[in-house]
């Protein structure tokens, strides 16, 4: 299935970058992430990469990404146990976005699939019993893996891209705790046509 997927996707980029216009750039983005839950409040985040754009057709554009990310959640100030925890990941978000507009000034409606791997990060929580801060391994409790849908908006004026967008797990996030990741997104890039 993977092989498939990979397969896929090659195709579509290479047809699509043989038969019309394509680009290539860098993004960044500030982020607040949190769990689906009561119990959680946001942290803020950001992410960092590569971002690549292509006709599909007339007004349709293919723009997957690959990422470096930091997001996570931490407790309301009344919930017990008190816990923060925090991931860095691998992203990459397959966007299709519906523009409006022609090359140089252009409005979208952008969605499509996400997929998250967390690579390293950091968790506290308080013991209920001895009352100490204890530091475990973050993905001993937290799945590292993550996939969801993406929606969102973006403008590109002259090749300067803005965006937003919001992101919805689908993966519960931890084996003891309800709850799955959001993540909301402010991002800013500039792509460089390649052909």
């Amino acid at each position: 299935m993977k092989k498939t997927i990979i397969i896929i996707l090659l195709s579509v980029l290479t047809y699509a970058s043989a038969n019309s216009q394509s680009y290539l750039g860098v993004r960044g983005s500030f982020n607040i992430s949190s769990l689906s839950t009561g119990s959680a409040k946001s942290r803020p985040g950001f992410s960092v990469g590569a971002m690549y754009s292509t006709h599909l057709s007339d007004y349709w554009y293919f723009q997957p990404a690959i990422l470096y990310n930091l997001s996570g959640s931490k407790s309301v100030s009344k919930f017990k146990p008190a816990y923060s925890g925090y991931t860095y990941n691998l992203e990459v978000p397959l966007i299709v976005s519906r523009r409006f507009g022609d090359d140089d000034i252009s409005f979208g409606l952008d969605f499509g699939p996400f997929m998250k791997y967390g690579l390293h990060g950091g968790y506290w929580v308080d013991d209920l019993t001895t009352g100490e801060r204890t530091r475990p391994n973050i993905f001993d409790h937290q799945k590292r893996f993550d996939i969801g849908p993406q929606v969102g908006f973006s403008v590109i004026v002259y090749g300067l891209y803005l965006g937003y967008s919001f992101q919805y797990g689908m993966i519960k996030a931890w084996d003891d705790r309800r709850g799955n990741y959001y993540n909301s997104c402010m991002t800013f890039g500039y792509l460089f046509q390649v052909r």
